[in-house]
């Protein structure tokens, strides 16, 4: 069983995505947008503090030393992520924003080589090739002549952005790492 502990501890990051588009697209006609992506955070931070104000307390300094970078990824990456998915299932189904989500790792890999000329192995190559396959493999239901009759609405455009904004944020979370 011990084995078996990082492979289901690596499968509770896509539930977790997976659920928050469901959620998202129950509670669409209930809680708007904004407030849902408002609540989720500040329920969170509030459940979260007792454990970390000790080291939000002593990174303070860097914080304010930092706080224009920090400013650009909290607004391109939870907010901006979720706030557009929030908005994005007001068109979108929770399938569509779930398999949109896919791409993630496929446009945070092409921006780090596009943006900051990182090696790209060919087995990254594979795996971004891999999971666009499936992707597209699961949009087109196993049928290529599916393709001419995809549609799109704007909650799919939505995701599109919603993704790339948490692309950036990944990417220069770890650019401003270095």
């Amino acid at each position: 069983m011990i084995k078996l502990l990082p492979y289901l501890l690596l499968a509770i990051a896509p539930l977790c995505w997976a659920s928050n588009a469901v959620l998202a697209r129950g509670v669409v006609h209930i809680i708007p947008p904004v407030s849902l992506a408002f609540w989720r955070w500040t329920i969170a931070a509030l459940l979260l503090w007792p454990f970390a104000h000790q080291h939000a307390k002593r990174d303070w300094p860097l914080f304010t030393r930092h706080w224009k970078t920090m400013g650009f990824l909290s607004l391109v990456g939870i907010t901006g992520f979720n706030t557009l998915l929030y908005i994005a299932v007001h068109t979108t189904t929770a399938i569509n924003a779930a398999l949109i989500q896919t791409t993630m790792p496929a446009a945070i890999i092409v921006i780090t080589w596009v943006g900051f000329k990182e090696k790209v192995t060919w087995l990254q190559s594979l795996g971004v090739g891999l999971c666009v396959l499936g992707g597209c493999l699961v949009i087109l239901r196993g049928r290529f002549s599916t393709f001419f009759d995809l549609s799109f609405v704007e909650g799919d455009l939505l995701m599109l952005v919603a993704v790339l904004l948490y692309a950036l944020y990944s990417v220069f979370l770890l650019e401003s790492r270095r």
